[in-house]
């Protein structure tokens, strides 16, 4: 493992990423069985929640008493895991109520949320490799969404809305979590927002769907190994090396990082798939990449204590 702390944080949140991306291709697995999406995040954080669990509780390092965590960091947590749980239930409705590439082009404005925020609170500054990588970002995520955007089809405004809230709260819970509870190791305070997130969206299948939520697909191989490839890489795992990159790396560049997402998605469907990768969102991708090459440039005086 490399001794920088940048270039280590880097690569936490490249791997997080790439495990964030495999979410579309396991959920399309899931959802061709008959499991519905509030479901499916119901068990991907369940399952999650517990296998990192399981980890915490055979580690007596990663499982420090809560009491002795400080009462602002204690709240801090708490609200990440609000924040997050919230988060997933927006997000799922925006997708529901608008085409996936305009939530995904709305939601993806986070990275200048997390830099204006930044700012705003003396963590950061900007500087022109930091400005250059979020507008480069930008035009390689309208690149790869570009078709959707001309095309939006029906979309209701509360879609639109709501694709906004989750790009707001996915903001929030990266300034939350840069150092909002660094007393707490990453596998349990993401074990505790993995926690929150599955009772939150356990009430909204128990509203919509109640019993028949595991009918149509419980006896299909393939809808249980697409969520527990989800629980283990695409969240359990992700999240946590998300939380180690953060804490190394600062919250723009991990936003901006985390904007190749969609990008690993789309690679990822063309390889399991077979879907065809456009010139379009082949230049997206280079935007992307060459954004966070940008990024991870070190600017001058404090970018190292970042």
């Amino acid at each position: 493992m490399t001794h920088d702390p940048a270039l280590r944080g880097a690569l936490l949140v490249l791997a997080a990423t790439a495990g964030f991306a495999s979410l579309g291709t396991l959920a399309g697995l899931a959802y061709e069985a008959g499991m519905s999406s509030p479901t499916f995040v119901m068990l991907r954080a369940g399952i999650g929640a517990a296998l990192l669990g399981g980890l915490v509780a055979r580690r007596p390092s990663l499982r420090p008493p809560l009491a002795a965590v400080p009462s602002g960091q204690r709240r801090m947590l708490l609200l990440a895991v609000v924040v997050n749980g919230t988060f997933n239930l927006a997000l799922f409705g925006a997708f529901a109520l608008a085409t996936v590439p305009i939530a995904l082009a709305i939601y993806f404005t986070y990275p200048v949320i997390v830099a204006l925020v930044s700012v705003a609170l003396g963590r950061e500054r900007f500087t022109v490799p930091r400005v250059t990588a979020l507008a480069l970002a930008m035009a390689g995520l309208a690149l790869l969404v570009g078709e959707g955007l001309v095309n939006p089809g029906d979309a209701a405004p509360l879609g639109f809305a709501l694709a906004l809230a989750a790009a707001g709260l996915q903001a929030a819970y990266i300034v939350v979590a840069r150092s909002g509870f660094a007393a707490v190791p990453a596998e349990m305070a993401i074990t505790l927002v993995l926690v929150g997130g599955a009772a939150m969206a356990a009430l909204l299948v128990a509203a919509t769907e109640g019993a028949g939520a595991f009918a149509a697909w419980s006896g299909d191989p393939t809808a249980w190994l697409a969520v527990l490839g989800a629980a283990l890489i695409g969240t359990a795992a992700a999240k946590v090396w998300v939380i180690k990159g953060l804490r190394l790396l600062g919250g723009t560049r991990t936003a901006i990082i985390m904007v190749g997402e969609p990008l690993g998605g789309i690679l990822l469907a063309a390889v399991v798939l077979g879907q065809p990768l456009t010139p379009l969102e082949a230049a997206g991708g280079v935007l992307i990449i060459v954004a966070a090459l940008f990024v991870l440039r070190r600017a001058p005086g404090r970018a190292a204590a970042e």
